[in-house]
């Protein structure tokens, strides 16, 4: 529980609380995992459970076990058979950072 801050990857296989930021980082949530986080990362590659907004300046996966409860700010995602996702998705610009 807390903050996690980052540079290159962060590869999550338990369960986290919090915010989760890295301008350029890469963040892999496992498909065991659980993160009840709000995340800012470059990239966001979810096999997993994520309940909370993700931004992710570059591109979002979201594997065929992943759970997204939230919303999605990106320029580029990925949706493989199977994945569930509530929310609301906008495209970003390079510049812009979600409200």
């Amino acid at each position: 529980t807390g903050e996690i801050t980052f540079k290159d990857m962060v590869r999550i296989n338990g369960h986290v609380a919090g915010t989760i930021y890295s301008k350029t980082g890469t963040l892999i949530v496992d498909a065991n995992a659980r993160v009840e986080a709000n995340v800012d990362v470059a990239v966001a590659v979810i096999g997993g459970t994520v309940k909370g907004d993700i931004v992710a300046r570059e591109r979002v996966e979201l594997g065929p076990t992943s759970k997204i409860y939230g919303n999605i700010w990106t320029r580029s995602l990925v949706i493989k058979n199977g994945a569930i996702f509530e929310g609301v998705c906008r495209r970003i610009e390079e510049e812009q950072k979600a409200s």
